[in-house]
Order: C-alpha cells, then structure tokens, then sequence
C-alpha cells in the first residue's frame, strides 16, 4: 500500500468469515515488530458492527477509524504521517474458523519541501529567467530538500 504524507491510507483486512455460519469477534491490527495492538475491535460480546473500537493514541493519535463497508474492510489512517511508514498485521479471530493474519507494507510518500533551480555557476534563480543570447547553451540544475 502507499500514500502521500498528509493524506489518506487503507490498510486491508478481511473480516468477512470463510464460512457462511461464522463471525469475526476480535480484530487487531499491529505496527512493526510491537507486540502490542494499535487498533483493535472486540465483538466478544456481540456483533462486530456494534463493537468497541479501542485505538493506541501513542501510534495514531486520532487519526484513525475501521472502515467496514468499504471493499476491501480495511484500517483507514488519516493523516498520514512519514513515521506510519512501516509494516502493519491485521489478525481477525473468528467464532469458529481459525484467525486469519494479512500482512501490509505501507510505503508513505513524502513530496518535496523545497525546490531549488540553480544555474551553471550554482547560483539559484527564480521566476523570469533571462534573456539568453539565441544559440547560446544554457545548463540549470534542479536541486529537491524532502526534509
């Protein structure tokens, strides 16, 4: 999966169940090698779209929800922010059918904060540029700072 800094990112997680007679009763989402949920839903006590949502601020901060009608299911996260960049664990546990687990790699996208455009001395220019003699050969540089 990918998104853009600022924006909005779907992380997938199947909750429908493998047999028709079952339902999903706990959904946990992971960050990275942390043993603990960031995200979690538990249906223990009844069904999943009346369920208690719990979310690990520290990691999230607000910024995300479990989005059930969408297809794919799936944790949407928004804002996205360069340290969401990272791999991601759903685990869904069923009544009766095994747990499922989906694994996701969420490449975040960070545009460029500055561009630069420099001139063959290295000098940085702006807006109009010129005017150059016809014929003549004119080098510029593109210089880009993500930080």
């Amino acid at each position: 999966e990918q998104a853009i800094e600022n924006g909005r990112a779907v992380l997938p997680c199947d909750i429908n169940p493998p047999i028709s007679n079952d339902e999903a009763i706990l959904v946990l989402f992971y960050h990275g090698s942390i043993g603990t949920p960031i995200y979690s839903i538990d249906a223990r006590g009844g069904s999943i779209h009346r369920a208690v949502h719990w979310v690990d601020n520290s990691t999230l901060q607000n910024r995300a929800y479990f989005d059930m009608a969408a297809q794919p299911n799936g944790l949407v996260i928004k804002p996205v922010l360069a340290s969401d960049h990272a791999h991601y664990r759903c685990r869904v546990d069923f009544r009766a059918s095994p747990s499922r687990n989906t694994r996701v790699q969420l490449l975040v996208i960070v545009p460029p904060k500055h561009l630069m455009i420099l001139d063959s001395n290295e000098s940085e220019v702006s807006g109009l540029i010129g005017p150059y003699p016809l014929g003549s050969s004119v080098t510029f540089t593109c210089q880009v700072n993500s930080g």
